[in-house]
């Protein structure tokens, strides 16, 4: 993956575009460029439900563009980015940025990949 190609992308509250981004939007626009999986919209809610989740698979370790769940400090109450390369790829109020996985390990709460990609 060409992590190169998303760092333009500016943050947008509620965003799920090109021309703007929040941090569920960016993973929605990675995910459906880099796999073809097309993860639910939300439209408006806060948090997926049930059936959003039947969706994916829960895994232990991160892999290749898997979708990485963080709470607590600097990501609040729930926040996603995506595994590549060693790194998550997430979209912050301050833009895009890249960060080695493992400093991030304490906030992570949960790892899926898509059932059908």
């Amino acid at each position: 993956m060409n992590t190169a190609e998303y760092l333009g992308i500016p943050y947008r509250k509620n965003g799920r575009g090109w021309d703007g981004a929040d941090c569920y939007g960016f993973a929605r626009l990675i995910m459906e460029r880099e796999t073809g999986f097309i993860m639910p919209p939300l439209d408006g809610k806060t948090a997926a439900s049930d059936e959003d989740f039947s969706l994916y698979e829960k895994i232990e370790r991160p892999e290749e563009l898997s979708l990485v769940f963080l709470q607590g400090g600097p990501f609040g109450d729930a926040h996603i980015a995506i595994y590549t390369e060693g790194a998550l790829l997430h979209m912050s109020e301050n833009g895009p940025c890249c960060q080695d996985w493992r400093r991030l390990r304490r906030y992570i709460r949960a790892i899926y990949r898509p059932r059908n990609r």
